[in-house]
C-alpha cells in the first residue's frame, strides 16, 4: 500500500517503515509511553537509534459485527463505529 513513487531510493522502504514505526509510538494508549517531540526529532535524525516496539494503538478496535472467521466486512447499513470510546468515528467500510 505504498505509492511506487516513494519506493525509488535504495533505502526508501526502510525510511517509510521507520516513519510508520515512529507514528505508532506516538499513538500509544498510555501517555507516558509516547515519545516527546524532542525524542521524535531524534528518532527521525538518528537512523541507527533502535526504536521500542509499539503496542496496539488506543483507537484500534474491530467492529463487533466484523466476523474474523468469515473475513467479511460489515454492511454499509451498520451504524456502529470502530471506536470503543466514541471519540474516533472512523468506519471500517470505505466511503
Amino acid at each position: 500500500m505504498i505509492d511506487p513513487m516513494l519506493k525509488t531510493g535504495s533505502d526508501s522502504l526502510s525510511n517509510i517503515t521507520r516513519c510508520i514505526h515512529i507514528g505508532l509510538l506516538c499513538v500509544q494508549e498510555n501517555v507516558s509511553d509516547r515519545p516527546t517531540i524532542s525524542l521524535v526529532v531524534l528518532m527521525f535524525n538518528s537512523p541507527s537509534l533502535s526504536l521500542p516496539v509499539p503496542s496496539k494503538p488506543v483507537f484500534f478496535s474491530i467492529d463487533p459485527e466484523y466476523s474474523s472467521s468469515t473475513k467479511s466486512i460489515p454492511s454499509k447499513q451498520s451504524s456502529s463505529h470502530s471506536s470503543l470510546n466514541d471519540v474516533s468515528i472512523s468506519k471500517i467500510v470505505p466511503r
